[in-house]
Parts: C-alpha cells; structure tokens; sequence
C-alpha cells in the first residue's frame, strides 16, 4: 500500500514503522540516514535525515514505481554521502515514443481495497505519444482508516483506550476503545501526482522533464500516543503535519560515441520538503508546532566509455545544495496565545557537497575486475544567534573531506556459477540534523547541537557464490563482515556544564551526537529462486544480521532473522502467489540500549524485561486477466490472523485482511 511495504515485500529488506503512516528500511543493519533513497537517479536524502525512523519513503507513489532495486553495502563511491548500508533506487514509468506520428493514447486505471487498514486506493495513468514525443499524466489518491490487528497473538498490544485529545477544552479524556484490535489514532490519507513529458528527436538524443507532487494528511505518532506517565497517556496530542514533497527532474542523455565518452548523462533536480511536527502534554494546554521547510538543488554529470568490448569506464561530477528553513511556536489551546519556541533546526543553514567520482569494469577471461574512487567535499553553515536557548557557542561552519573506494572481482568459471569478492568503503558526512538539532529522543530526554561531529567511515568486505540454471532458477548465498568507524552515536552530554534543561517545559536529560564509538557487523542473506515445474516457481529469500559496538551492546537496527518463502504459479490469464514472512525474536540480552528504554513497543518476557517475540504470517494473492484490457485480484494477508509487531515498530502490524482490486489497461 505505500512504498515501504513495496521495498520490503520480497524480504530482502526489513521495515520498521512508527505509525502506519510510516515506513523506514532497514539494510545490513543499517537505517534512516545511513541508507541513500534515490528516485529517477536523484537523491531523496536531504540535509534533515536523522539518525531515527524515517517516514519519507511514503512519499514515492508505489503505483508509478517501474523498477526497485536494492544495492546492500556501501554505495558511496557512485553516490556519496549516507550509503553506508546500502542504496534503495526507485525508478518511476517514463513515457515511450513512438516510431510513426499517428496519436497514441493508453489510459490505466485501477482501484484497491484492503479490509484490515480500510485502504481505498485509485489511480490513474494517461500516456500520450506522437512520433518524438511522448507524455505521462498520474493521479493517485488513497485513505487509510485505523489500523487493525490480528486476534492470535500478546495481549500487550491490544489498544484498550486512547485520548481524545483534538476538542481540548481544559481537561484531556482517555476513552475507552469499544474495539481495542483497532489502533486508534492511525488513520492517514495521501496524494500523489506525477508528469512527465519526453522528447527523443534521434537515437543520439534523449529528453525528459519529470515533476511530482505527493502529500499526506496530518499522520498522529502512534508510538508517542501509548506512552503512558503515572498510570495517565503521556500525550495528549502528538501527530506529524502533512508531509508535502515536491520533484522536479531536468534528464538529458546524449549518446556521440566520441573518443572521450559514448554517452553522457545531465541530470538536474529540485526538490521541496516540507514536514511538521505537533505535541502537547497530557492536561497541559500548550500545543508546540515545528515546522521545517528544505529546498534541494542538484546536479550530476555521468561519463560512460566503452574500450574495445573488454573495458568500461564511467566518471562524473556531482553538485548538491540544501537550505533549512525551520521555526518553532507554541499555541495555548484555550486563550490562542502564540508565542515563538526554539526551532528545531537552525533557520537558514545550509548543507552544499561536491563531488567527482570514476569507476571502471575490465574482462580478463572468465574474470571482470572492478574498481572505483570517489572524493567528496560537505560544506555546512548554520547560526544560533537568533535561537531561544542561549548556546555555548554561536554557530558551526565546516567542511568535511572524505574519500570512498572499491575493488572487486567476478569469477564465471562456467556458465553456472559466479563467485564475487568485494572490498569498500563508505562515508556519511555530518548534515544539519546532526549538527543542530534540538530534539526530545524520547520523553525525558533531549537532544542539542554539538558542532564538533566528523563524518563516520565503514569498511566492509564480502564474498558471493550464485548458481544460475536457465533464466529462472538461481541459488544466491552472499557473506559480509562491515566495521563503523567514527561512528556518530547518542551519549549523555553537558549543556552549559548540566545534565539537564527544561525542553518544552518538562526537565530533560541533555544528549548529544559525538564520534566516540565503532561498530562490528556481520551477516549473511541466502536467496532461492528454483523452477519446480513448467509453471511454478519457489522463491526464498532469508536475511541474517549480528552487530555489536565498541563496548560489547547491542546496535539498534539489526533486526533478528528474517525473510520470505513462498511459491509463484503464472500460467496464461493466472498469476497466483503464496508465501510466508517470517521474523524471529530478539531477546533482551540482544536488545540496543535505546529500545530497552521503550518497553511499551514489546511484550515482557518470563523475567518480566522487554523483548519482541518471533512471528510468521501466510499470504495469498491471486490475479485474473477476465479480458485483454481487465485484471481482476483477491488477496488475503496474514491468513491465520496473527497478532504481532515487526521489531522496532511503534504499530502491530495488519491482521487478517481481505485485498480486491481491479486493473483496466486499454
């Protein structure tokens, strides 16, 4: 239903969700601002990508996602910054162009239903195309009602009450839930427009201008509204503003067949953000509103050469520019009283990279050898003069240096077999998260700037063996060993000489970012891919992950074993799945210091400490082509209705829930 459960649905990566409204991958261990999001080529990360869960893969519409691949490991030598654990690349429909000038159109449409969250989803897609040109319109509207979970399962995260928290009126009132499978407060709607118009005037000429827009309702922070402080809800209101993105791409690739390069890729982008956050104590009658807007240019020249069938040589340049705007108020919901807080950003800040990078492929018998470097400048800039709290310090402006590089090697010794060994490293530079935030982590504890953070490097070998038998059997094991260096973790901190500040009124213990700590991972993902019969497929794909830092604890995002097994039968008008997901416990002795902090998102064990069990769930989907231009589907998810929550995740996930849906492509 989003792009999330897009990227996570053949189990190669793992999502965590806050709120059903939510959605952060997770790659060998690796989350938020450690991953890279790139969408047509593009960059989604921005300058505030934090540390915590992200929502904004939501924002790509699933329905105009062509292609989704998943890079695990670092990617930083081809794009920079933030791909330490991997890179997930979305690449959206583009328009074709047609060979004579007669007028093509091909409308699409199609509409969803889904019982467990009461998805309404439709959208629709015109492509028009006459001779060189060519047009893509797409609309897709979708509403979500709270969220329902499945019946077998810990009574723990049942939602027996919740606050009625919007009508304040002096006093906040817990209510108690008629139904309490259903997880009030996670109800959301979205918006999603896309555009693209393509000129291709010869085979040497390539042009596309793509603009999307995508917009969410207010989306309530579920995790935040469970939490509870002396027997009473901590909130009374918490709920993230509409999450606005706005995408604009200028492509042109050109394809001489010069001495210096066969093709030339120009790719610039714009991009806007805006996203909101609003909490209120429970009782209290000040609400505070922070908001963030983020305005990102970019431009990459990409460089490919081909040397006499053998050799491959690509390189480029790469500019970004990012500026923060943020601000902060608080409204009294009973006089209307606005008054100015800290924001949670420094206003104006701005976070600018550079980079040139070049890479090269070279076949040596049964053998491809491949190498890569990339150096990459990060300028940032921000001011506190202006901020409420009085700093020790007035602004930060540095520049951060980092290089990044790769080798490997690709072995066919026969047309089944591929063995792969690799060897890279990656980088995440410090960005205005990092560097000037002011947040509360969690309650009770807030986060200040520290201007003195350095970027963080991982090191990281693996070795592969694939076994291909045709085009639809394929057995893939892949091994990996990852060191963090310098890595920006979460300490205790001193503002001004204490321990402690009053943040939003509360007395909270002070927390910063700093490079004292390093980090040890290592893991393995086996993935099948077996032709049983004529028309049946077994697919499998099981991820394992184990990672400690420097003293020996546990790291926050590894999730336990986890992956999916299942059979695929496609067959003329037939195409019928079904498949397990399955997660295992983590106990907690394997739990991250942070999550033991949260018990409230897990289930106590015999001893009575937070943990979060193992679960499975089966699924069924089966589409029909009933005519050349309609295709009927019914779903079941989590067939045996089961109650359970991924790890890390703030929401249970869905129970047991019914899918329709029906596609018309004329």
């Amino acid at each position: 239903q989003t792009s999330a459960d897009l990227a996570g649905l053949d189990g190669e990566v793992y999502i965590q969700k806050s709120q059903q409204g939510g959605g952060s991958p997770m790659i060998r261990g690796f989350s938020a601002n450690r991953l890279l999001l790139v969408v047509d080529g593009v960059r989604m990360n921005n300058a505030i990508f934090r540390s915590g869960n992200l929502q904004n893969i939501v924002s790509i519409d699933p329905n105009t996602v062509e292609t989704t691949e998943v890079i695990p490991g670092p990617g930083s030598v081809i794009y920079g910054s933030d791909a330490i654990g991997g890179v997930l690349s979305f690449n959206t429909y583009k328009p074709g162009v047609s060979s004579t000038s007669n007028l093509q159109m091909i409308p699409f449409v199609s509409a969803r239903y889904s019982s467990a969250s009461g998805e309404k989803t439709m959208h629709g897609r015109l492509v028009v195309t006459k001779g060189k040109w060519g047009s893509l319109l797409s609309v897709t509207y979708s509403a979500f009602d709270h969220l329902r979970m499945g019946k077998d399962g810990p009574e723990d995260y049942l939602r027996s009450w919740y606050a009625e928290g919007r009508s304040f009126n002096g006093a906040d009132k817990v209510i108690v839930n008629p139904n309490p499978e259903v997880q009030r407060n996670t109800a959301y709607n979205q918006l999603s427009l896309m555009a693209k118009l393509r000129y291709r005037p010869n085979s040497k000429l390539d042009v596309t201008f793509g603009a999307m827009h995508s917009a969410t309702g207010n989306v309530p922070r579920y995790d935040r509204l469970i939490v509870t402080k002396n027997g009473l809800p901590r909130y009374g209101e918490w709920y993230y503003g509409p999450q606005k993105w706005n995408f604009f791409t200028f492509q042109t690739g050109w394809y001489p067949e010069n001495q210096w390069f066969d093709r030339l890729n120009i790719l610039t982008g714009f991009q806007r953000f805006r996203e909101s956050r609003h909490d209120r104590n429970w009782n209290d009658p000040i609400l505070y509103h922070r908001s963030e807007l983020v305005d990102v240019g970019s431009l990459n020249l990409d460089f490919e050469k081909k040397f006499s069938g053998k050799y491959f040589l690509s390189y480029g340049l790469e500019l970004t520019a990012n500026k923060v705007n943020s601000a902060g108020e608080s409204e009294n919901r009973m006089s209307g009283t606005k008054m100015p807080v800290t924001p949670r950003y420094p206003d104006g800040s701005l976070y600018e990279t550079f980079a040139a990078y070049m890479s090269g492929e070279s076949q040596i018998s049964e053998v491809r050898f491949t190498g890569g470097l990339r150096f990459t400048l990060t300028h940032l800039k921000g001011s506190f003069e202006s901020g409420i709290y009085e700093f020790p310090f007035k602004g930060f402006k540095m520049t951060h240096p980092a290089l990044a590089g790769n080798v490997g090697m690709l072995w066919n010794p026969d047309p089944e077999w591929q063995i792969s060994l690799n060897g890279s490293t990656g980088f995440r530079s410090p960005n205005i998260d990092d560097i000037g935030k002011v947040f509360d982590s969690e309650p009770g504890n807030v986060v200040v700037p520290n201007p003195e953070l350095k970027p963080e490097m991982v090191y990281n070998l693996e070795a592969g063996a694939t076994w291909m038998s045709g085009e639809k059997s394929r057995i893939e094991l892949n091994i990996f060993r990852t060191w963090l260096d310098n890595a920006m973790v979460r300490r205790p901190f001193l503002f001004d000489g204490s321990d402690t500040i009053f943040y939003n009124g509360v007395p909270s213990k002070v927390e910063a970012l700093v490079n004292t700590d390093h980090a040890n991972l290592y893991g393995a993902s086996l993935g099948i891919k077996l032709n049983l019969l004529a028309d049946l497929i077994l697919k499998s794909q099981t991820t394992f992950i184990h990672g400690k830092d420097s003293d020996g604890l546990p790291l926050r995002h590894i999730p336990p074993v986890y992956g999916s097994t299942g059979l695929v039968y496609e067959k003329e008008r037939w195409y019928v799945r079904f498949n397990m997901q399955y997660n295992g416990s983590v106990s907690n002795d394997r739990l991250a210091e942070e999550e033991k902090d949260k018990p409230y998102l897990y289930v106590p064990d015999k001893e009575g400490l937070p943990y979060s069990p193992a679960w499975m769930t089966m699924n069924f989907a089966a589409n029909y082509r009933l005519s050349q231009n309609l295709v009927v589907s019914l779903g079941i998810d989590n067939i045996l209705n089961k109650r359970y929550r991924p790890y890390s995740s703030g929401v249970a996930a869905a129970g047991q829930s019914w899918i329709f849906s029906a596609v018309i492509d004329l």
